[in-house]
């Protein structure tokens, strides 16, 4: 579990530093993205201000929260605002799912920031034919209280793609997490191949490291 994790979160930093080059090519497309500004008193349904898709926190929303946002990751000219938030470790396993449609590799992206006492061991999962499946990381203690970027690959999108962002390792009453400018862009053709081949050199370099230590050792 602690190896698929590190894994993940290697493979989540790799698309970070990729993204910037990949979502500026011409043809890159953005199918759904959230900004938080409207009022989400009362709210655990929330449609997509620009594209098609739907976020459901309705199984957390004793936990929901709203905090001032951010403008790290914006889409186009979206102002900072506000941003979709949860507080209490109470909130240690649930989370929020993220419904829209797609066709080949795609890019989730968000904004995220939590308090000193966490969430710290968060997952994105991607609903399969064989249940839900951990394809991605976030949280880290040495950057609490600061806004960060994720990035997540999402390899063959074939038609309704629903995600799950699960909250996890907050150790207080009143821990916090927020997320804002969450997006889902489209990866041209020539580009998907060029970094999902690159994600995939980076995780099995990984792999490759561990067996070298394991061997050494």
């Amino acid at each position: 579990m602690c190896v698929e994790k590190t894994r993940s979160r290697r493979l989540a930093i790799f698309a970070g530093a990729l993204v910037g080059s990949v979502a500026s090519l011409s043809g890159a497309d953005t199918v759904c993205a959230f900004n938080f500004n409207l009022d989400m008193e009362g709210q655990t349904l929330f449609k997509a201000d620009h594209g098609t898709g739907v976020i459901d926190a309705s199984a957390s929303s004793e936990w929901l929260r709203p905090y001032a946002g951010t403008d790290l990751g914006a889409y186009s000219d979206d102002e900072s605002g506000l941003s979709f938030g949860f507080r209490s470790d109470a909130a240690n396993g649930s989370g929020f799912e993220l419904s829209f449609s797609g066709l080949g590799a795609h890019l989730l992206q968000f904004a995220y920031r939590s308090s000193a006492t966490g969430f710290h061991e968060c997952e994105v999962q991607r609903l399969t034919s064989d249940g839900w499946e951990v394809i991605g990381g976030f949280g880290d203690r040495q950057n609490a209280s600061t806004w960060r970027l994720v990035t997540v690959p999402l390899e063959d999108v074939s038609g309704e793609m629903k995600l799950r962002l699960v909250l996890d390792g907050a150790t207080s009453s009143g821990s916090t997490a927020r997320f804002d400018n969450m997006r889902v862009t489209s990866i041209p053709a020539p580009a998907s191949i060029v970094a999902l081949s690159e994600l995939g050199i980076c995780g099995l370099r990984g792999r490759r490291g561990a067996q070298a230590s394991t061997q050494d050792g």
